[in-house]
């Protein structure tokens, strides 16, 4: 059940975006035609780890039109390996958010993901043709100068089919909408023999607190798996699982948070199964084609679950979910009471 407020933002969402797309086409580009055989392709994708894995049908379907096209991708700084080993990129440079270049080189095509914000739409003015951006908050920059711009929805859509909105409109479709990451095979053997044969993932911790599960149910649930148990995160997140690992009573549990990128694709990429809160983890998971189970509560699963054929969302939407809100604004008994709904028994009729 969606509180008021956020029915209201929802449709203030859409409306801003339909307001957008109406002066766009009052003003637009369009006497303007893209080059059919570009030599070389710019997309700009500035968010982390989910969003940058569920961009790869996107770059995989720009390669498939354009083969002998060049593409680079401009992605935040430390998370180029999110893409190590992209058969279908030429270069991966990394900006600073924060810090944005003065200028950039000219391509003949240049594909804004996100931000879609004044700094970056002048960024890329030079370039010949510009296409962009996808769907954003009420007040965030939904593209500036772009010859083709989505078109806005009513309707949630995954947010890989969001991506691929925008190359549609240049007329690329595929039907291989599945992600794909890659492994480093040195560091994958490597981090191989400080793991049991077999293991199960818990990505219990979120960047987000109003998305993290209670930390007595993950060391209930720890208990209750016949196999041994892989936590992963980031170094902040490391302290967040020793909790948990402190709670449960089999101790064949091991805190591997804090790994670097490749060594966190790998731990995945050879689990059994992973079951993780609402974050990158999952995203990880399907594009290895792994089993997850993904825990929503405050993020909106229409959206952000895991696109693989081995994937379950446990999602109660009979209670106050999807708010979208990085911390839970209720109280008493009421407080997380989305992530609360789940129960352990729940997740392990799952597996």
């Amino acid at each position: 059940m969606e509180r008021l407020r956020f029915k209201l933002l929802r449709k203030l969402r859409t409306v801003f975006w339909y307001l957008d797309y109406i002066i766009w086409k009052i003003f637009s580009f369009r006497k303007f035609k893209p080059q059919l055989k570009p030599k070389s392709i710019l997309i700009i994708e500035l968010k982390y780890i989910g969003d940058l894995i569920v961009s790869t049908p996107t770059i995989s379907a720009l390669k498939e039109h354009f083969p002998k096209a060049k593409i680079d991708i401009a992605v935040p700084v430390g998370m180029k390996d999110v893409l190590y080993n992209n058969p279908h990129l030429n270069k991966i440079i990394e900006w600073n958010p924060k810090n944005l270049p003065n200028s950039i080189p000219n391509y003949d095509l240049a594909i804004i993901l996100h931000p879609g914000s004044f700094k970056i739409s002048t960024l890329t003015k030079h370039i010949p043709f510009r296409i962009g951006s996808c769907r954003a908050g009420i007040l965030e920059g939904k593209g500036f100068f772009l010859h083709r711009k989505t078109k806005p929805t009513k309707k949630w859509k995954l947010k890989i089919l969001d991506n691929l909105d925008v190359i549609k409109t240049i007329g690329i479709t595929t039907k291989d909408i599945f992600p794909k990451i890659y492994t480093d095979p040195k560091v994958e053997k490597t981090i191989l023999n400080d793991l049991p044969k077999r293991y199960i993932v818990f990505h219990a911790a979120a960047n987000y607190p109003s998305h993290n599960w209670s930390i007595r149910n993950w060391a209930d649930l720890a208990d209750k798996l016949d196999l041994p148990v892989i936590f992963t995160g980031s170094k902040e997140q490391h302290n967040y699982n020793q909790e948990i690992i402190a709670l449960t009573t089999k101790k064949q549990s091991k805190n591997f948070a804090g790994s670097s990128l490749k060594e966190f694709f790998a731990i995945i990429k050879n689990a059994a199964y992973v079951i993780s809160v609402d974050t990158s983890a999952m995203h990880v998971a399907a594009a290895f084609n792994k089993k997850v189970i993904s825990l929503f509560g405050a993020g909106e699963p229409n959206v952000w679950k895991p696109l693989t054929k081995e994937s379950t969302v446990i999602f109660h939407n009979e209670v106050c979910t999807t708010c979208h809100q990085y911390t839970c604004s209720l109280k008493g008994k009421r407080f997380m009471e989305c992530m609360k709904s789940i129960t352990v028994d729940e997740v392990l009729s799952k597996i």
